[in-house]
């Protein structure tokens, strides 16, 4: 009894020094396991951001690239072609007695119309999601005939010398010579309704007109000398419409129409000799030059078929 007494008196007395004195909580020593003072960690660190991701190889959308498309098919130009009047130079000597140099009234030229196979080929632009694209016409050079006219091709250059005497000079007729040409043409297309079956479309671009191998092949003009034609590049800008539809698959049908503002052509025809049969004192004449300017304004129709790839 005494002891439980002691023990009771002692607890007293520390419960009433721990109520008098402050607790620091500094002062507090925490320990680990085997009795060592525990670190203080401090608070826990942030967990580290996430860094960026890696795409595995092959993994994800492929990149955007542009698609090609390639239309086989038929052109048809149709020149729609007109002129001023057949100028007349270098008149002298003998012809100078039947014919002046100038205008010849009421004569003209013309172009006739030409179809071939044909090749569109154009390139859709990938940032503009396949909507925006470059296109060109493929074809082996085409050849064009050269038509007189009006008065030049009815009536004859000289009918009479010092309208007295006749030469017996001919009219030309129709016939007047033929030109090859490279009529490269580009133009940026817009296509509108992108992955819809029927696709319209508009464009707009440039033409290049080079003439090459030009000759004379009237026979009134050649019987005696060969004469020397020479036609002037030009430039004219384009307008294009046109029509695709998706047949099925990658396989497309294409109607296409481009229009140009005109080619300014000027052309020139030197060393004309014509004979003079009816004329006595000459068997043949030099006549001097005749030049033409020609406006060309070509309508050119393509239909074809092919494939997008």
């Amino acid at each position: 009894m005494r002891a439980a007494g002691i023990f009771v008196a002692l607890a007293a007395t520390a419960a009433t020094a721990l109520a008098e004195a402050p607790i620091d909580l500094d002062d507090i020593v925490l320990e680990d396991e085997d009795g060592q003072p525990a670190v203080d960690a401090g608070p826990p660190e942030p967990a580290p951001a996430p860094g960026p991701r890696r795409r595995r190889h092959g993994a994800g959308p492929p990149p955007r690239r542009g698609t090609w498309h390639l239309r086989a098919g038929i052109l048809h130009v149709t020149p729609h072609a007109s002129s001023g009047a057949v100028v007349l130079s270098g008149v002298a000597g003998p012809a100078s007695l039947a014919v002046e140099n100038g205008p010849i009234a009421g004569s003209s030229t013309d172009l006739t119309s030409i179809t071939t196979p044909a090749l569109l080929v154009g390139y859709a632009v990938p940032a503009w999601e396949g909507e925006l694209g470059v296109e060109t016409v493929l074809a082996p050079p085409v050849t064009f005939e050269l038509r007189a006219k009006g008065t030049i091709a009815e009536q004859s250059l000289a009918p009479m010398v010092l309208d007295t005497v006749p030469t017996g000079i001919p009219p030309l007729g129709p016939e007047l010579g033929r030109t090859k040409a490279l009529p490269p043409i580009v133009t940026v297309v817009y296509r509108a309704r992108r992955g819809h079956r029927v696709r319209p479309y508009v464009g707009v671009g440039v033409s290049y007109f080079h003439a090459y191998d030009a000759t004379i092949t009237n026979p009134i003009l050649t019987e005696v000398a060969t004469p020397h034609l020479a036609i002037d590049d030009a430039v004219s800008a384009v307008g294009q419409l046109g029509l695709d539809v998706r047949v099925a698959g990658r396989v497309h049908a294409t109607l296409d129409v481009k229009a140009l503002s005109g080619y300014a052509i000027a052309a020139r025809v030197d060393n004309i000799h014509v004979r003079t049969p009816a004329f006595p004192l000459y068997e043949s004449v030099h006549v001097g030059a005749v030049s033409v300017d020609v406006v060309a304004r070509p309508v050119l129709v393509t239909a074809g078929a092919g494939v997008n790839f």
